[in-house]
């Protein structure tokens, strides 16, 4: 059974995960950017796949059993909220040694850089 640090800690990261979705949704909806709507919408369509990726291979893989999530507040900045929850995925993964979780946050620094280089453009 695991620790209930440990369950903590799932719920920290997985809320991390709907967080960033729900952020670039809402920057997505509120920016007066054709190109930043663009890259956000599609930044934001990506995000919610990827939560929803990593939380089916989270439960498949044991790390946890069912969802419970602390509750979701998006962030005004939804490419330093994207940032963090990299950093977190990236240093699970390296603790639990999980090559496959080391190739999802690869994927989603992809996907972050981007939009950070999307968004420079005007």
């Amino acid at each position: 059974m695991a620790k209930i640090a440990d369950i903590k800690r799932m719920r920290e990261l997985l809320t991390m995960f709907f967080c960033v979705a729900d952020s670039a949704h809402l920057a997505h909806l509120n920016t007066r950017s054709f190109a930043q709507h663009k890259a956000l919408g599609n930044f934001y369509e990506f995000a919610v796949e990827f939560k929803d990726r990593l939380i089916e291979y989270m439960i498949g893989m044991g790390y946890v059993g069912n969802i419970q999530l602390n509750s979701v507040e998006a962030n005004e900045d939804p490419v330093s909220e994207a940032q963090d929850a990299l950093e977190a995925i990236e240093e699970f993964a390296e603790e639990a040694d999980d090559s496959t979780l080391e190739n999802m946050a690869a994927d989603f620094q992809e996907a972050l850089g981007k939009l950070k280089y999307m968004l420079m453009l005007k």
